[in-house]
């Protein structure tokens, strides 16, 4: 008889949940056994569950899926984390790999291939999606095809903020950061990017599909 795959969803829209949560019902071998909205409520279940694979989107309300990431590698290393997001891969895919993520997938990836990375995972691989699995491996190893991936974990959150519009005061107040040491990752990140200014940073944001 078939193990059950017992799966932690981690999204904060109902929707988005609901959707997955329907796709992976329809599997004799996978099931939901629990859901969460934000980092803090993921941790919680995960004290209390009894867990083979944890799905997570990138944008939640607290600290974040790669933050949820980090803290499951740090605690619960054995627990594989598929990271699904509404992100392109050029976007997260290499720095979520690289943390432990035993996948990165979009939201807009085929049910199919959804069922096969969480039996993968589960069972101890890594998923790579056929379109993306050579360019993906050739980033793992070293081989930045973007210019973002030379940015730090903090340095890309704060362009990614910076892109968006976000003030340095802002920024700062909800990364717990003084304005100034903001501006400092700012002035790292322009010249990182060999851009000039936050409109440039902008506009790529958005060709590369972040924002």
């Amino acid at each position: 008889m078939t193990s059950m795959i017992r799966v932690l969803l981690v999204d904060d829209h109902l929707i988005a949940r609901g959707g997955v949560r329907l796709i992976l019902g329809s599997c004799d071998d996978i099931r939901v056994v629990a859901e969460a909205a934000c980092v803090a409520d993921a941790l919680a279940q995960v004290e209390t569950c009894q867990l083979d694979l944890v799905i997570s989107d990138i944008n939640l309300p607290d600290k974040g899926g790669l933050e949820l990431l980090r803290v499951l590698q740090a605690t619960r290393p054995q627990l594989p984390v598929i990271m699904l997001s509404a992100y392109p891969e050029s976007a997260y895919a290499v720095r979520a790999l690289k943390q432990g993520a035993a996948a990165y997938l979009t939201k807009g990836v085929d049910a199919e291939i959804l069922m096969t990375a969480v039996r993968k995972a589960a069972a101890g691989g890594r998923y790579y999606p056929p379109q993306f699995a050579e360019p993906l491996r050739r980033r793992m190893q070293g081989a930045h095809l973007y210019l973002h991936e030379e940015l730090s974990d903090r340095e890309f959150d704060i362009m990614k903020r910076l892109a968006e519009g976000e003030a340095l005061t802002a920024i700062g107040e909800r990364l717990f950061l003084s304005p100034k040491t903001v501006s400092t990752y700012r002035t790292r990140v322009l010249e990182k990017l060999g851009m000039q200014c936050n409109a440039e940073l902008t506009r790529y944001a958005m060709e590369e599909g972040f924002i």
